[in-house]
């Protein structure tokens, strides 16, 4: 089965993403400030949960869609935590350095299906998301890859991202991706459940996997 895409229409691109990020820069702006998420929010459990949702997100836009995906998957949710400060300035860990995040460890065991959600830093998923990734065995897991984003995505990162995720011995079959300029007006919740509804039959918990 051929991975497909979900995705809105997408405007940007890697050249007008580094035009925008420079005007920000030289216009002294500043990144919009990171949402403090209360432990009790970080980890959500539903009985007999066989999908699992982990998402990295600063300010809150992809951890609202990730976590209306898991309550319309009846999974559990996490909500990863980076190092403080992270992004703060415009910059971010590169993705080949393994950093710290919390929760070090999920037991994954339990799940059939894992959603991996990240916004995109400079042109890529986050380094938050990547050491998620080298930090836990996927075999045998499918795998669906959930990103947010404003400007470009360089060419490759969706295949780089999926040979990180493959390498652990998951199965990605799906990719959802959602650019906030097209959605700037509607909650993310609601984003969400409009993409992904027609395809949860084929993503339920206990369905075949791909060949």
């Amino acid at each position: 089965m051929k991975t497909s895409i979900l995705s809105l229409p997408r405007t940007g691109n890697s050249v007008i993403g580094i035009l925008m990020a420079g005007i920000a820069l030289l216009a002294g702006g500043c990144p919009p400030p990171a949402v403090e998420v209360k432990p009790a929010d970080r980890i959500q459990t539903r009985t007999a949960a066989k999908a699992l949702v982990v998402v990295h997100s600063r300010t809150g836009n992809t951890a609202s869609a990730a976590k209306k995906l898991a309550e319309l998957l009846h999974g559990d949710f996490v909500h990863l935590e980076g190092p403080k400060g992270e992004g703060d300035n415009w910059s971010a860990p590169k993705r080949s350095e393994q950093i710290p995040y919390s929760p070090p460890t999920v037991d994954l065991a339990p799940y059939e299906l894992i959603v991996l959600g990240s916004p995109i830093w400079w042109y890529y998923p986050t380094a938050v998301i990547y050491s998620f990734i080298r930090n836990h065995n996927l075999a045998g897991k499918r795998v669906i890859l959930l990103y947010t984003n404003e400007g470009g995505i360089r060419d490759g990162a969706m295949a780089e991202w999926t040979q990180l995720v493959e390498s652990r011995g998951g199965k990605v079959i799906e990719m959802i991706a959602i650019n906030r300029k097209q959605t700037a007006d509607t909650p993310m919740a609601e984003v969400i459940r409009k993409m992904v509804t027609p395809k949860l039959p084929t993503w339920q918990a206990g369905a075949p996997s791909p060949r």
